[in-house]
């Protein structure tokens, strides 16, 4: 009876009804934002440069994400099959639709636009998650589609984040969130006085993640 009531509420936790105006909103300030900078070329100037907010819906999806994951990590820590559970959901909720809109990426579309594919050392970089690096460093030559360097970040916060959870006590877990929550911004601060991208890479955008994380943490 335990276990059926622990897979019960695990399952509650993978989705938060009131947040879903958050998601929506997020999903928007991205979309606005790309939408006019692809096709509002002849729009009035006040419209281009509000539309640059829509950038910072992507760190609203790294917070949510960083709550939503670490309640459901503090929520069934120390349960039978924990890793198993969340590596298992992770896995199904975005491996399917990820691989397969690669294999359409990559093979399928260039021999409808009767292209050749690209080499793999220009796939690699997202067959891996790894799109956030190719995206960092143009001489890498990564024709991935750009957009996954988002979900790159998000899959090297899952892949360390839960066995840290389960290692430390919440209390601990906060300070290691609010070293985070400094040094990110320190870091992006260094690394582009020297003439570096911040923007994609995973250890400059951390602070998102886990901010959200303090959040769970506080409020669990």
């Amino acid at each position: 009876h335990g276990e059926r009531t622990e897979g019960r509420r695990t399952t509650q936790l993978n989705r938060v009804a009131s947040l879903d105006g958050v998601r929506a909103l997020a999903a928007l300030l991205v979309m606005g934002f790309h939408f006019i900078g692809q096709f509002g070329g002849h729009s009035p100037a006040w419209v281009r440069q509000a539309s640059v907010v829509g950038q910072t819906g992507v760190d609203l999806f790294f917070v949510l994400s960083g709550y939503l994951i670490t309640h459901i990590l503090l929520d069934t820590a120390g349960a039978k099959g924990y890793y198993r559970a969340f590596y298992g959901r992770r896995v199904l909720r975005i491996f399917p639709l990820y691989f397969v809109f690669l294999v359409i990426y990559f093979f399928v579309l260039p021999g409808v636009l009767g292209r050749e594919a690209p080499d793999f050392m220009t796939q690699v970089w997202s067959w891996f998650f790894l799109e956030n690096v190719g995206q960092t460093f143009p001489s890498l030559g990564s024709l991935g589609p750009a957009h996954y360097w988002s979900l790159a970040v998000e899959e090297h916060f899952y892949l360390v984040w839960p066995f840290i959870v389960a290692s430390v006590t919440r209390r601990s877990l906060l300070r290691i969130v609010v070293a985070v929550l400094v040094l990110s911004p320190i870091l992006r601060f260094v690394v582009a006085s020297q003439g570096q991208s911040v923007f994609f890479l995973t250890p400059t955008r951390l602070d998102g993640l886990s901010l959200g994380a303090g959040l769970a943490i506080l409020l669990a």
